[in-house]
């Protein structure tokens, strides 16, 4: 089933409950988890209508055969049984919240309960992005309420995995300046070992923190683009496969945002730039990108360690247009895609790109990371889906169009393989060792850093072959630090 969390209609999961079960559906509400890396384990959630949730009036059903059959859960925690309120699945285990019990607990796929911790009011639960090991647990409390400083907070954070937790401290010397609430998702990332928190230092100023190796709080860069919280959008985003290298959208001394990368993880920004042939810029040319940090987001902004792929504008003296910007050396140099293009999609680890125009039937495709283009028309005036298909031999794009006009979906496959096609898009060839380059990933101060250099093989920009890697391993080598490498 391709939900992973909510609240079916009972229609939807009325299939998979044999009658015994189906009738509960009439009078309860119905929630449900699946765990992440184990999809063949279900966990049914009913809780009877209008009333607060108590352990006599909830179900928990528990399937670990993809629903074929379910048994009844009965969480205990010292021979007490528990109330319910909310699940969290991650990895191979499942958090459970119980405001009843006033207890936050971690249960693995034997629904053996490890470990509670004492439940926080207005606590916040936060599932890892990346590492689905443990959940970060955010809780705001008032600090000292009877006296002048009543508006200000502690912040807990427990990092929670197997029997362990973690228990982080923030102190309230630590967070002068900062905003007392910070609950929503956006304002927490984790990558690479590293935990970052997105926070006001006035109600006007939004700053990058970090937590360093004594767990104290430390700004990283303030003047974050606080527009870029709306919607989808976020005003930093981490690259998820390479340690350090962060984008921002910061706000220039004429309250203009611009995009910033960062290659030693904060401790200097550098601006994004790109020169247009024919257009003066004098200084006054400026890249905004459209950072969105969700995990889908992520997984199609970052498709592999060397490639960035960003939608943004590109502002002149005069004019502002919308484009594609990416890049195959991590963001030092990028290439800005016509405005007229709409969509546009990287398969063959970079070797192949693939995009389609306003222009109504008109596709794109270069093989050499955009160095040149070939177009072609196919009978498509309106595709709105692109998605690279890997197999073992080959590679194929699947593209969906929609004909307005007839209501009518059709799908569409091009395909490049060993075979010549009809479009006559063909890659003959399967990467060989020789077709590979050592990129090594860009610091500001050579390529060491932090007592690592890191790279991986790439494929060579003008060879034309398949690239058909399972995987991408990184080579991570010892090397000497220097002074840059200290953060503060």
């Amino acid at each position: 089933m391709p939900f992973d969390s909510g609240n079916p209609s009972p229609k939807s999961i009325r299939n998979f409950l044999n009658p015994k079960f189906q009738e509960y559906l009439e009078k309860y509400n119905l929630r449900y988890k699946f765990w992440k890396d184990a999809p063949n384990y279900w966990l049914l959630f009913f809780y009877e209508k209008k009333t607060e949730s108590t352990v006599s009036n909830q179900i928990l059903l528990v399937s670990k055969d993809g629903g074929v059959s379910f048994n009844r859960w009965r969480p205990t925690y010292n021979e007490k049984p528990l109330s319910v309120d909310k699940f969290f699945a991650a990895k191979s285990a499942v958090f459970g919240l119980s405001e009843v019990n006033q207890t936050f607990f971690y249960a693995d796929k034997d629904l053996n309960i490890f470990f509670a911790q004492r439940y926080d009011e207005n606590e916040s639960i936060i599932l890892s992005n990346f590492d689905l090991a443990y959940v970060i647990k955010i809780v705001v409390k008032e600090f000292d309420p009877l006296n002048k400083n009543r508006d200000k907070r502690i912040l807990y954070m427990e990092i929670s995995t197997k029997r362990m937790t973690k228990i982080i401290r923030l102190h309230i010397s630590e967070m002068q300046g900062i905003m007392p609430k910070i609950n929503k998702f956006y304002d927490y990332f984790y990558f690479h070992g590293n935990h970052y928190i997105l926070a006001k230092k006035n109600p006007s100023m939004l700053c990058l923190y970090t937590l360093n190796q004594y767990n104290h709080l430390t700004q990283i860069v303030c003047n974050l683009s606080i527009s870029d919280l709306e919607g989808d959008r976020c005003p930093v985003v981490f690259n998820p496969h390479l340690p350090g290298v962060i984008y921002a959208n910061l706000k220039n001394w004429n309250d203009k945002t611009r995009s910033y990368i960062s290659l030693d993880n904060g401790k200097s920004f550098k601006a994004i730039e790109y020169k247009l042939k024919n257009i003066e810029c004098h200084d006054q040319c400026r890249i905004e990108l459209d950072l969105k940090c969700s995990t889908a987001s992520l997984q199609n902004q970052f498709p592999e360690p060397w490639i960035v792929k960003f939608r943004g504008k590109f502002h002149t003296k005069r004019s502002v247009s919308c484009h594609y910007f990416f890049s195959f050396d991590a963001g030092i140099k990028w290439i800005i895609l016509n405005s007229n293009i709409k969509k546009m999609i990287i398969g063959n680890r970079g070797g192949l790109m693939f995009a389609t125009q306003s222009t109504p039937g008109r596709i794109w495709y270069s093989y050499n990371e955009g160095w040149s283009w070939h177009f072609t028309y196919v009978y498509a005036h309106n595709i709105i889906f692109m998605e690279p298909l890997s197999y073992p031999d080959n590679l194929v794009i699947t593209a969906i169009n929609y004909d307005m006009r007839t209501n009518i979906y059709s799908l569409f496959l091009f395909n490049f393989s060993n075979v010549l096609s009809s479009l006559a898009l063909m890659i003959d060839k399967t990467c060989k060792f020789n077709d590979f380059e050592r990129w090594y990933v860009p610091r500001f101060y050579g390529d060491c850093f932090r007592g690592q250099d890191i790279s991986y093989l790439k494929k060579e920009q003008f060879v034309m072959c398949y690239d058909n890697r399972k995987e991408v391993i990184a080579s991570i080598k010892p090397c000497p630090c220097s002074i840059e490498d200290f953060q503060w």
